[in-house]
């Protein structure tokens, strides 16, 4: 299982630029970008529906803070069920981008302990 990335960043850091150089690893149909902005739950059934059973690759842009980068903690352990309206449901394995508006710190990072840094890999664009 290929880790989840974690993009994180001062604003006008480069994050976006780098979640699309790692898409461009991917063919098109590939990949699929979602926000996240204004949700705090993973919960909506149709929250993966633009997915294909081609895609590979998901990049969440807009994450807010650590609470909402813990909210795939456990997610990324398991395939995704998609649900498409009027068709019948298919799972994926897709590798995860996740990009977060605001630069978490190392620090906030490190209190979520081994199995966190066992399953995600961060990037951190200020540098």
């Amino acid at each position: 299982m290929k880790k989840t990335i974690l993009i994180t960043g001062h604003q006008c850091s480069g994050k976006t630029t780098k979640s699309k150089e790692i898409a461009s690893q991917f063919q098109k149909e590939e990949v699929v970008f979602l926000s996240f902005h204004g949700k705090n739950t993973l919960d909506d059934k149709f929250l993966f529906s633009e997915c294909t059973e081609k895609t590979k690759l998901i990049v969440f842009e807009e994450l807010s803070d650590l609470a909402q980068v813990q909210l795939f903690f456990n997610m990324v352990l398991n395939p995704i069920v998609v649900n498409k309206r009027m068709k019948e449901p298919f799972s994926i394995s897709p590798q995860f981008v996740l990009v977060c508006q605001s630069d978490i710190q190392q620090d906030q990072l490190v209190k979520l302990g081994a199995s966190f840094h066992r399953r995600f890999e961060v990037l951190n664009t200020n540098f």
